[in-house]
């Protein structure tokens, strides 16, 4: 499977890239690889920390937040040293709707069977772009969340911060 993945280092030059579902063969290796990150997201009113790692194919492995927790994630990232500019698309899994005990979908107090949705899972997909800083010994990043959609466009949907956790 093909997923076609936007990232651009301006929002008026965007390049398309292909990613398919297994890890790009590329290694590289530059200030950014294999090294944890914290990931604070802001978007509308809510806030998320999150632990990610940047490995050297350039995907991303996710790991604990105190946001909604994911069934399953995962990413690609890219840094461009002449601009200083950090790019990263990740997407995330969350199942909603809950079986009872019995295994039927829960149905309201009044019995309105018509009203059960069952359980489905959905995908939240967003895309980082931010320009680096260097605070002491650690990296950080800041910019702009974006959410790419076929019949919006590009919508920036909140702002994010990620800093270095690891020391040089």
């Amino acid at each position: 499977m093909i997923d076609t993945i936007i990232l651009s280092s301006s929002l008026q030059q965007c390049t398309t890239l292909q990613a398919q579902s297994r890890p790009p063969q590329r290694i590289v290796s530059n200030i950014f690889t294999e090294k944890y990150f914290q990931l604070e997201e802001l978007e509308d009113k809510e806030t998320a920390t999150t632990e990610i790692y940047l490995n050297a194919d350039e995907t991303v492995t996710l790991g604990k937040t105190d946001g909604p927790l994911p069934t399953k994630g995962k990413g690609i990232w890219r840094y461009h040293p002449k601009t200083k500019s950090f790019e990263m698309k990740l997407r995330r899994t969350f199942d909603s709707g809950k079986k009872s005990s019995s295994g039927d979908f829960h149905v309201s107090r009044i019995g309105a069977e018509a009203d059960r949705m069952g359980e489905f899972a959905y995908d939240v997909e967003r895309v980082y772009l931010g320009d680096l800083t260097e605070v002491g010994e650690s990296l950080a990043v800041s910019g702009s969340i974006h959410l790419i959609d076929e019949k919006l466009g590009d919508e920036k949907v909140g702002f994010f911060n990620m800093v270095d956790t690891q020391k040089n």
